[in-house]
């Protein structure tokens, strides 16, 4: 049984996880802490809290719903692709140790800030095979977010803003469905294959159904430059904090 004060750390902690999913799909690097600070083994934190964010996912898609259904083809295209290499990327986590589940972090993060700080040009020209290339990011981006998660919405939105040319809560939206999707497949291979903490996914729940569905709404009120430039430095800044403590 959980303490009443467990209880509400994990509704605080699912509250803020689920704002920061529909901003950023931050929701893991949230939970991921938590669930360890109250006893949880890295991997089984790993797979609880990515079967735990699928109710801010459902949330944010709710809230993101007018966007998405303006580029209903894109995100279709998006979203499977991304899937693909989610399949493949849960398979590697359940034959990894922790000390490989960890050591990758920090140089997938850092990329996706970098991608985000370098500027995009105004007026993008039409190069087939340059969106060719962009559009192979996305099963890599599915590969890590079913291998882990934690960070892997910085690394989406990243690839995101140079694929789709519209302000940040369109690409966002978008987002918000393919991280929906590779996490409810993710879900169900990691239920039939690996432990997971019921009883924390309760009071978890609570907090990123409502946070889920806050977060693609605060982002619609904030310039796209601000949030590019704040996700980019975060990101940054995050991936040399775990460098330091992972190395």
């Amino acid at each position: 049984m959980l303490s009443i004060s467990t209880v509400i750390i994990l509704i605080i902690g699912g509250l803020i996880a689920g704002i920061l999913n529909g901003i950023v799909g931050m929701a893991v690097l949230t939970l991921y802490p938590i669930l360890l600070s109250i006893g949880v083994s890295p991997i089984m934190a790993n797979v609880t809290a990515t079967i735990s964010i699928i109710f801010s996912g459902c949330t944010s898609v709710l809230s993101s719903a007018k966007e998405i259904k303006s580029y209903r083809s894109q995100t279709i295209i998006i979203t499977v692709l991304s899937v693909i290499g989610c399949v493949a990327g849960t398979f590697v986590l359940i034959n990894s140790s922790n000390a490989q589940f960890k050591a990758v972090v920090p140089f997938i993060i850092m990329l996706a800030g970098i991608m985000m700080l370098v500027p995009k040009k105004k007026q993008p020209t039409e190069n087939r095979f340059m969106r060719g290339i962009q559009y192979l990011f996305l099963p890599m981006i599915g590969l890590y977010n079913g291998y882990f998660g934690a960070g892997s919405g910085i690394l989406e939105t990243a690839v995101l803003s140079r694929i789709v040319h519209q302000p940040y809560y369109v690409y966002n939206a978008i987002r918000n469905v393919l991280s929906l999707a590779s996490n409810i497949i993710s879900a169900v291979i990691f239920t039939l294959l690996l432990p997971v903490d019921w009883i924390v996914i309760i009071p978890l729940a609570i907090g990123l159904v409502v946070g889920g569905y806050l977060g693609p709404i605060i982002v619609k009120v904030i310039p796209t430059k601000i949030m590019e430039i704040c996700v980019g430095t975060f990101a940054i800044g995050l991936a040399c904090y775990l460098f330091i403590t992972t190395y």
